[in-house]
């Protein structure tokens, strides 16, 4: 599994917070919205790390059973001939982690991992939270960037 994506997108959100806090943290006068701000990049970057870390639910399989017995006694639909197992119902083999992944949803190129039973929740935290964050500096960035073309065109007069 590559990890180019993953270390891309970390740094695009460490430098996109980065580029928040120098250039529109000197604007912001309510100490509650830079508390506020601070506390939903640490939930996102922590949410981050926990989708990427955490075992997305990897079916795990039995050495003691051959994959001959697997095909006496399970129909040849359910069995997955990669990783030798009978696949639990909504399943399926993810191609990049190269493993049968419980109540798989997708693979994330950009957290690196499947999102599938045991990360989902996680990762809807994270999608969440990035989103507000992003939604935020963007709202402020649009009314600080206002007001300094306000201030500039007052002191021309």
């Amino acid at each position: 599994r590559s990890r180019i994506s993953l270390f891309i997108f970390l740094i695009f959100i460490v430098l996109s917070h980065l580029l928040t806090v120098l250039f529109i943290f000197p604007y912001i006068k309510e100490e509650w919205e830079l508390i506020l701000y601070v506390v939903l990049f640490a939930i996102s970057l922590l949410s981050f790390l926990m989708t990427w870390l955490q075992d997305p639910g990897f079916v795990k399989k039995n050495k003691n059973v051959h994959i001959l017995e697997l095909l006496r006694r399970f129909d040849c639909s359910v069995i997955c001939p990669q990783c030798e197992i009978a696949k639990p119902p909504r399943s399926r083999h993810c191609e990049v982690c190269g493993k049968c992944i419980a109540v798989y949803d997708h693979h994330c190129p950009w957290v690196n991992n499947c999102i599938a039973a045991k990360n989902h929740g996680v990762f809807f935290v994270f999608i969440v939270s990035l989103f507000i964050s992003v939604s935020y500096t963007h709202l402020r960035a649009h009314e600080t960037g206002r007001n300094i073309v306000c201030r500039l065109l007052l002191e021309k007069k």
